[in-house]
């Protein structure tokens, strides 16, 4: 009995340890964080935006974002979000971006998406002209204009990585089929290369916003050589999150593998 006793002082003991070690945890985090959304905030300034980023070591030419719906906010806060991420690369010259949201909902409108963006970028940089190119899965690469381009937006969702497996698929079946191709000739660096190419170009980050880290559907042959950042006190995109990415990957040293 008294042995039994023990051993759940003891588990008591290790358990509240560690709620105290947790929470604790949680409260410099966020103090932490708020001192810093303080410090580094934009002001919807690219002056101060470029004064951060500019002393960066490297910065991504395609960035990432993989972004989740929330009940509270839904299609509304996802366009925000949206035209913010825009607003912070262009202010940082980061030519390319890409938005992952799992079912699709903003694929779905990619002209509404674009005026949106171009309705935001005047908070930022005031009566500048810049050219912004929205475009999902089904634009089509013929009528894209030839103007050079301030930012390209693409927008893609969960079903694009599984359409473009059953695309290549049925395309090469269809080649094997009228002999333009035969079976020696569907190697696994052909595959690669155009399931890698047949969505979107492959990013240099990945920001995942979400407590957890997890990909959720996102094209996973995209990511070959993509630094990855997720803190799980970021779930939906800030500033100081979109800062400390582009820091880490200031950093990141990438190692290729012969």
């Amino acid at each position: 009995m008294f042995r039994r006793i023990l051993y759940f002082l003891v588990y008591w003991l290790i358990h509240k340890a560690f709620s105290v070690y947790a929470s604790s945890q949680n409260w410099i985090s966020w103090g932490s964080n708020y001192l810093l959304n303080f410090l580094y905030h934009h002001h919807c300034s690219r002056d101060l935006i470029r004064r951060d980023t500019i002393k960066l070591n490297k910065k991504p030419r395609h960035l990432s974002v993989l972004l989740e719906c929330h009940d509270n906010t839904g299609l509304e806060g996802l366009i925000h979000d949206t035209c913010e991420l825009a607003a912070w690369c262009i202010c940082s010259a980061i030519p390319e971006l890409t938005i992952y949201e799992r079912k699709g909902f903003l694929k779905r409108y990619p002209e509404a998406m674009e005026k949106a963006i171009y309705s935001h970028l005047p908070f930022y940089v005031g009566r500048e002209k810049c050219v912004v190119q929205v475009r999902n899965s089904c634009s089509n690469n013929e009528k894209e204009q030839e103007v050079p381009k301030d930012l390209k937006v693409h927008l893609i969702a969960e079903e694009d990585g599984r359409d473009a497996i059953i695309d290549l698929t049925r395309g090469l079946a269809d080649l094997a089929t009228k002999k333009v191709i035969t079976s020696e000739q569907v190697t696994q660096e052909l595959i690669d290369k155009e399931l890698t190419e047949s969505v979107i170009p492959e990013p240099d980050l990945l920001i995942i916003f979400s407590p957890y880290l997890k990909l959720r559907g996102f094209p996973p042959w995209q990511l070959r050589l993509c630094e990855i950042f997720h803190d799980p006190v970021f779930t939906s995109p800030s500033y100081l999150s979109f800062y400390k990415a582009l820091t880490r990957y200031s950093t990141a040293e990438m190692r290729l593998g012969h």
